[in-house]
């Protein structure tokens, strides 16, 4: 048996007890009232609108940006390499001259200023930035590799065919083997941070690995 609710609407058996259901209205009638007579939607009936969304993380342009800002100065280093593997007589020589090895510095992925094996000399001058954390010299930009207290620049060997750069091996300079007052003073502007090494290791390949004093000599000029 149904029982008859209030606008004439009857309860299906099983309903809900208690639950009302509120008359129809026709249009004419919603017509008729003023805005403020309407029925109110409940809250889980209004329309659900689109959140918001957050600013979008900046492009890595302006990231990199923003990095460089937060460094208050800046070094000039060159590199200086002698004694090129390729100029060399011997098997290993004779194989890097016919594979056109090269080597060059990274700067971020990409290794650029790429010169033969068998070239005289090799030379290499780029900028990084520096500031002053906590008292100690911090060194970043894209020349710059690995995380804070050990950051190293990169020497990378390849083999270049159709403008492709294979690379095969690579050496290590790292920052921490430069004596702390060069490269403050460096930092400070006074001067250009010079890197002398030879680029052969001692069974007559290119060098690799990391490269620590003596094999490498840091003065400022």
């Amino acid at each position: 048996m149904r029982t008859p609710l209030i606008g004439g609407r009857t309860n299906p058996r099983g309903a809900r007890r208690g639950f009302v259901r509120p008359p129809v209205r026709s249009k004419r009638d919603l017509w008729s009232k003023s805005p403020s007579e309407l029925p109110r939607r409940a809250s889980w009936a209004r329309p659900l609108l689109p959140r918001p969304r957050p600013p979008r993380h900046t492009t890595n342009a302006c990231r990199c940006l923003a990095i460089e800002a937060a460094y208050s100065g800046g070094v000039r280093i060159r590199i200086e390499g002698r004694d090129l593997p390729g100029r060399r007589a011997g098997v290993e020589a004779d194989s890097l001259r016919l594979h056109n090895v090269h080597v060059g510095v990274q700067r971020a992925a990409e290794v650029v200023d790429r010169v033969p094996a068998s070239a005289a000399e090799a030379t290499w001058q780029f900028d990084i930035t520096s500031r002053e954390v906590d008292g100690l010299l911090d060194v970043g930009g894209p020349w710059v590799h690995g995380r804070p207290g050990a950051r190293f620049l990169y020497l990378s060997w390849g083999a270049v065919t159709d403008n492709r750069f294979e690379m095969f091996r690579r050496a290590k300079l790292l920052f921490g083997d430069v004596p702390t007052d060069l490269l403050r003073v460096a930092h400070e502007g006074a001067g250009v941070l010079v890197g002398r090494l030879g680029l052969t290791d001692a069974k007559g390949g290119p060098l690799c690995a990391r490269v620590r004093p003596p094999d490498i000599e840091w003065t400022v000029r």
